[in-house]
């Protein structure tokens, strides 16, 4: 519960950004580099949110031959999601502006 309340009050745009994007493409499985191009946010940035939110529960982590793959877990904590979905609605995200 220490380590979840940590998470809480830790949150990032760059993080609320990494969840949006994996969120939006939930039966996907995404790379870091994916994601990346998606938020707009440097690949070692992304795989350091990635890595966290795995810990934490909200992304099932996917190791392949070729690194890391990341979607949103099958039950992710509740409290976790409404907060990252709280922040992001008052924080808002840093996904690209498609032009």
């Amino acid at each position: 519960m220490e380590r979840l309340q940590m998470a809480l009050s830790q949150i990032t745009q760059h993080a609320l950004a990494v969840y949006e994007s994996v969120d939006l493409n939930n039966s996907d499985w995404l790379t870091a580099r994916e994601i990346a191009e998606s938020t707009g946010i440097a690949a070692r940035t992304v795989r350091h949110h990635c890595h966290q939110l795995a810990e934490l529960g909200v992304f099932t982590c996917l190791t392949t031959f070729g690194g890391f793959r990341y979607r949103i877990a099958e039950q992710p904590p509740a409290e976790l999601v409404e907060q990252l979905e709280m922040a992001k609605s008052v924080l808002g995200t840093k996904l690209k502006q498609e032009v």
